[in-house]
């Protein structure tokens, strides 16, 4: 609709916010398949090629939109209880 109306004045669209969000993954993500829940709505999502999957509760950084899907990436986890030898 804004590009029906030549609307050059508008703001970010909530799509642009995406890119950078840091979300808890409910379920698991993969390289092919995956939901992620991003403020009350449910996404496709897959991990970005090379990197790991995404374990229940794990935080990722939403990357682009590829689509209709989140492409993800898994921040990295720390050990807190690893011993340090």
């Amino acid at each position: 609709l804004r590009h029906l109306r030549k609307d050059t004045g508008a703001g970010a669209s909530y799509l642009d916010t995406l890119p950078g969000r840091r979300v808890a993954a409910q379920g698991a993500i993969t390289g092919d398949a995956g939901t992620l829940a991003v403020d009350g709505d449910t996404w496709s999502a897959r991990v970005e090629p090379g990197a790991p999957e995404v374990a229940p509760g794990d935080e990722v950084t939403v990357l682009r939109i590829d689509g209709a899907t989140l492409v993800v990436r898994p921040l990295p986890r720390i050990d807190w209880e690893a011993d340090g030898a």
